[in-house]
């Protein structure tokens, strides 16, 4: 099998020497969301690319560097799950809701992380 788009990427990094240090998700206009992936070459230089944050989060999976997001995309982003609308509720959507916030207490980053390995190593035997 061919590599994919992001292993191509990651693949071309490495054999220049480069390493991946961190995404940012650093800006929110008009519900999009702006990233940048921050990479060293092999002489300590850092570079600063813009970068979709879907595609960071793939990259970070598979590579294992860390996601930042600015506290002000987090602030303008996050949802408080325990001010749901009782009107909401009363429509039938109340376990659905539920099922919701016990998801959210209960992700395991970790497990996600073995649920992606998983899948690549899945890929990999295609």
């Amino acid at each position: 099998p061919r590599p994919l788009t992001y292993d191509l990427f990651l693949n071309t990094v490495s054999q220049l020497g480069g390493t991946f240090e961190k995404a940012v998700i650093g800006q929110v206009k008009d519900n999009i969301y702006y990233a940048t992936l921050h990479l060293q070459d092999r002489n300590g230089q850092l570079y600063v690319i813009d970068a979709r944050p879907s595609d960071c989060l793939v990259l970070a999976v598979k590579k294992g560097f860390p996601i930042f997001v600015e506290d002000t995309v987090f602030a303008e982003s996050s949802i408080d799950l325990s001010n749901l609308k009782t009107d909401t509720l009363q429509h039938g959507q109340e376990e659905e809701n539920e099922g919701f916030k016990k998801f959210v207490e209960n992700l395991d980053i970790e497990e996600l992380k073995k649920h992606f390995r998983g899948k690549d190593e899945n890929n990999e035997s295609s």
